[in-house]
């Protein structure tokens, strides 16, 4: 009996170390981009919170980026990415028609 409650245990901290490393890793990307977007000039007031999203493109393949609305341009969301040379933009999503524009440019400040 004592086996299987260590054993339950065991697989409890594990668990729990996972999630939190899961969590922090995400935590870390949000605060790049928030990063990115003030050394850009952009201050918090001018954008919405940062939003994680996991995209599915292909069969095992997901795609993970930060999903931000500015305040002067409602009608867009703004995806960033994190990439080898750092944060870059990848396209903005129009909220009307649900469309993403590649050629729409990054917000300038």
């Amino acid at each position: 009996m004592k086996k299987y409650i260590l054993i339950v245990c065991f697989l409890l901290i594990f668990i729990g170390i996972f999630c939190y490393s899961e969590y922090k890793k995400v935590e870390d990307f949000k605060n790049e981009v928030i990063d990115y977007l003030n050394n850009k000039g952009f201050t918090p007031k001018e954008y919405s919170t940062p939003k994680y999203v996991k995209r599915k493109v292909m069969k095992g393949l997901r795609v993970k980026s930060i999903e931000i609305v500015f305040y002067e341009e409602r009608n867009y969301t703004y995806s960033y990415m994190r990439s080898s040379d750092g944060i870059e933009f990848i396209h903005a999503i129009n909220e009307d028609t649900g469309e993403r524009d590649y050629d729409k440019v990054e917000p300038i400040k």
